[in-house]
């Protein structure tokens, strides 16, 4: 939330003013309020809400400060007489020569449609392997890969915070299992995840990885707290992606 609302502001004045901005204001007060009352899961809900009217109040300023594509018009005949171009810029190259506009029975071309304005970037895709039948027998390669891509992106959800983010990869998480990390990541300022030592063995459907997992908390206090342990990762296919089935966790030596 704190990073959609610090890109609202970087946005401009038009951003903060919208009210998409003063929704994100008043739904963040509430989070705290409700998180101040041990009301975990509203208080949650409630950042959720008001990341979303600050990144709605950025997106919303982006498009304001687009100038409007210019008016077309088609088919119509030009002016008698061509009106007189304005000076170039300083430092572009000098205006073509006026040609002289045609009699009034010649029909003028449709003028070319204006160039389309950028659409927004887009996300990148995570590229998962094919299904096993479309699969050839040597990419064993392939499918270690995508399980790479799985640990890659539970990384990613732990240092995100993200329960929802976490049920996707892992859609049979223990719901005792889950309410603890929930209370985790809501007691958290900050979650630093480290994988290292990654082995992954791959036998048809199911796989098992084993790796090093340094998992560093900074609580709400500013404590931190750090933990190192030897992970056990079991996952299985589903259709074309990698989901995860369970993890275990053994102190490090």
């Amino acid at each position: 939330m704190n990073r959609a609302k610090g890109a609202a502001r970087q946005a401009g004045t038009r951003a903060q003013r919208s009210q998409a901005f003063a929704a994100g204001l008043s739904a963040e007060r509430d989070a705290v309020r409700l998180y101040q009352a041990q009301q975990m899961s509203e208080a949650t809900a409630r950042f959720y809400e008001a990341a979303g009217h600050f990144r709605s109040a950025e997106l919303a300023a982006g498009a304001a400060d687009t100038p409007p594509a210019p008016a077309q018009a088609r088919n119509e005949p030009p002016a008698a007489t061509p009106a007189t171009p304005p000076p170039p810029p300083s430092g572009s190259a000098a205006p073509a020569p006026i040609v002289p506009a045609p009699s009034a029975t010649t029909s003028a071309p449709p003028a070319e449609p204006p160039a389309a304005s950028p659409p927004p970037p887009i996300p990148p895709v995570v590229r998962t392997p094919p299904p096993s039948s479309t699969v050839p027998a040597d990419s064993s390669k392939a499918l270690e890969e995508g399980v790479r891509e799985l640990i890659r992106r539970y990384e990613q959800a732990l240092e995100a915070r993200s329960t929802d983010g976490l049920k996707r990869l892992w859609p049979s998480l223990p719901g005792s299992q889950e309410d603890a990390i929930r209370q985790n990541f809501t007691h958290a300022r900050r979650i630093d995840v480290e994988i290292s030592d990654i082995d992954i063995s791959v036998s048809g459907q199911t796989a098992i990885a084993t790796f090093l997992r340094r998992y560093q908390v900074v609580t709400d206090d500013n404590q931190r707290l750090l933990t190192i342990s030897r992970t056990t990762l079991n996952a299985r296919r589903n259709g074309g992606d990698w989901v995860i089935e369970r993890v275990r966790f053994e102190a490090a030596k």
